[in-house]
């Protein structure tokens, strides 16, 4: 801050960098201020560093890090009562009854409360880290992180939430769990996860340079998970939650959640949505910036909160986001610079406000006073309750957020479910070749719709009891998928929730579960030779028109080519047509035997790409090298011998054995014959 500016504010202390002021000079700066009535204080910032503001739990002070300093405010945010040199910067800090919890660039550290040395560091396996919040009822935080894992995701895919176990400092990565912003509220009851990125959507002239540049659009999505017992279960998600987010701002109360984004809610309304906790997709008030919104804070106890539009601070009421004229005393002062930040101070009676640039940190905090009435002040007087911890009990079918993901396919030569269960594996398909129409009629109850907000694709039965395999990217982004499907009889079922065993985004491949009154029909799997180009297939598939699914939909073709390599891949080639929704549903060959899963599309006529069984079996956990071999003799639990059994899949100490019957059975290695044993390599 140049002198000349600082001495054309009246009752302004500026102890932003560039000041170089001696201790004498600031005492006579405060005298001057408190003699004259003046109104702002302000705080150094060392730009272009990370930053976080806190309130402390007990509501007696502010904890302000900035990069490797913190340092503490009163609860009125004009004294600073210390500043503390930190082993390492820190972006977040949250506080705990017996210690601190803070994200840096590439761990989660738990810091002594009176030390601030660091008393545990839990290593993030992240490129970036963004946010920080804490389960208020168990010592579990939650960190958004960056993690493209070495650039095998898309860059949506690439924002993660990791959950970590303070006590044993251990870190995972929840599966289909995506967001750049977290915010846990007070009670323990609601997670809610905040996604920002942006895509390719085309090109554009720029005539100042003459030049056509990509053209790109933003993703904005929130979603809420409701916190059962130890568990995080998807409730809902909101696809337009705002455009170009920056923020997401929770009320003390944990009543509201504020997404804070440039072109606001509707787009280019420059509104900023209060969203109720328990329902993110109706708004209970929206305020009205008038230009690109920049921040929200809540007040502590008033119906108040202010924005920024990055040039003024504006008040509205919380409850019905009407402005309130002349709430906050900025008195002669205009610093330079964005205001990128606002937040109140914990005793509710004044005003933070971060001056810089909201992607580039800031360079100094002003403290401003509100303007109160005498009601507000008895309001105040009383203080701040924070809201009681009352988390949801424990319940059934969720999603654990404390514990490991299933495998991802076969990773590791396991199977993902008991193999008797997926009878696809068992059938030998029909022995006959069978026509487009007869295939159609046998296999339609067999292929569902797979939904999910913004997403349809196909699936296909490959166990009776509702087990499906679909593609991985036919999958929500966020919650459960919804399936719908066709009875033998013609009796449509529709919209039953799904759960996610397994999903594998480097197979493509998914494995999802519905709860069914009675046995399903599943397909057949088929592999015991070689198929050819030129072979005849059927596709049956969900492709979608507009808003409308076109469902079992049948097409022809042949193989075009039985093993196209693609990005290191192999995939069958079809001239069968496939579109956008055919994803996850089966390709049969001449017989009615699935011989893979649709998964693509070229932008060429007559070209469309399947997934071969052989890795459907992979990542079902089943060895394509063994399956379908004949295991010639094997020893009965009582002794007798039995003969003739194809192998399905090895695994640990036993074999899975389909019988002539078709029943799958499993059997100890040490069971079968010896020449068998040295034929699958024991």
């Amino acid at each position: 801050m140049r002198r000349r500016q600082l001495e054309s504010v009246v009752g302004l202390i500026w102890l932003s960098l560039g000041c170089v002021w001696s201790q004498k000079d600031g005492q006579g700066a405060k005298d001057q201020l408190n003699r004259d009535g003046g109104k702002l204080v302000a705080h150094a910032v060392q730009p272009e560093t990370p930053y976080d503001l806190q309130w402390a739990t007990g509501m007696d002070a502010i904890y302000f890090v900035n990069g490797s300093t913190l340092k503490v405010f009163d609860a009125s945010g004009v004294k600073e009562v210390k500043a503390i040199k930190l082993e390492k910067p820190y972006k977040r800090i949250r506080e705990r009854e017996a210690y601190f919890v803070a994200l840096s660039n590439n761990s989660v550290d738990l810091l002594d409360k009176q030390t601030f040395a660091v008393k545990r560091s839990v290593k993030l396996v992240a490129t970036a880290t963004y946010d920080l919040d804490l389960r208020p009822d168990a010592n579990v935080a939650f960190a958004t992180v960056f993690n493209s894992d070495g650039g095998q995701r898309s860059r949506l895919e690439s924002y993660r939430l990791l959950a970590i176990d303070e006590n044993s400092g251990t870190a995972m990565e929840l599966p289909r769990m995506y967001g750049s912003w977290v915010s846990v509220d007070p009670a323990g009851r609601n997670l809610h996860l905040a996604l920002k990125t942006s895509f390719q959507i085309g090109s554009k002239i720029d005539w100042n340079i003459g030049e056509i540049l990509p053209a790109y659009g933003d993703i904005d999505i929130l979603a809420r998970y409701e916190m059962v017992g130890n568990s995080l279960r998807h409730a809902e998600t909101n696809l337009d939650a705002g455009t170009n987010g920056r923020r997401l701002v929770p009320s003390p109360d944990g009543k509201h959640v504020a997404y804070v984004s440039g072109a606001g809610t509707p787009q280019y309304s420059y509104a900023i949505p209060a969203y109720p906790a328990e329902s993110i997709k109706g708004i209970d008030a929206s305020y009205k910036t008038g230009a690109y919104p920049h921040d929200l804070a809540f007040h502590p106890t008033l119906d108040l909160v202010v924005g920024s539009d990055g040039k003024q601070p504006i008040a509205f009421k919380r409850s019905t986001g009407e402005v309130i004229e002349d709430k906050i005393d900025l008195g002669k002062a205009r610093p330079s610079g964005e205001i990128a930040r606002v937040f109140f101070t914990p005793d509710g009676a004044n005003l933070v406000l971060g001056y810089g640039e909201v992607y580039k940190g800031l360079n100094q905090l002003v403290v401003v006073p509100l303007k109160l009435d005498d009601g507000e002040r008895a309001t105040i007087a009383k203080g701040f309750r924070r809201p009681k911890v009352d988390p949801r009990p424990a319940g059934a079918d969720t999603a654990d957020a404390g514990k490991a993901a299933p495998p991802a396919g076969g990773a590791g030569g396991k199977a993902l479910q008991p193999l008797t269960e997926i009878q696809a594996l068992v059938g030998r398909g029909a022995s006959r070749q069978a026509s487009a129409k007869q295939i159609a009629g046998r296999y339609m109850p067999s292929v569902v719709v797979v939904k999910g907000e913004g997403v349809v694709g196909s699936g296909v039965f490959i166990g009776e009891g509702g087990y499906i395999l679909t593609c991985a990217h036919v999958l929500p982004l966020f919650g459960d998928p919804m399936v719908s499907y066709q009875k033998p009889g013609g009796e449509a079922v529709e919209g039953l929730k799904a759960k996610v065993l397994s999903s594998d985004p480097e197979s493509d491949l998914a494995l999802i579960k519905i709860e069914v009154a009675a046995p399903v029909a599943p397909v057949q799997f088929y592999m015991e030779r070689e198929i050819t180009a030129g072979e005849q297939v059927t596709v049956i598939g969900n492709p979608g028109l507009g808003n409308t699914v076109l469902k079992n939909s049948v097409t022809t073709g042949i193989v075009s080519s039985p093993a196209r390599e693609l990005g290191g891949e192999t995939y069958i080639q079809t001239s069968a047509a496939t579109n956008p929704g055919n994803s996850g549903g089966p390709l049969f060959d001449e017989r009615g035997r699935m011989i893979g899963i649709i998964t693509a599309k070229a932008e060429l006529e007559n070209t469309g790409f399947a997934i071969p069984v052989a890795s459907v079996l992979r990542f079902l956990g089943v060895d394509p090298e063994f399956y379908g071999r004949e295991i010639r003799s094997w020893s009965s639990a009582s002794g007798s011998q039995k003969t003739s059994a194809t192998l399905l899949a090895t695994g640990g100490d036993a074999v899975f054995l389909r019988k002539e019957a078709g029943d799958v059975v499993r059997v100890l290695k040490s069971a079968l014959s010896e020449g068998d044993r040295e034929y699958i390599g024991k």
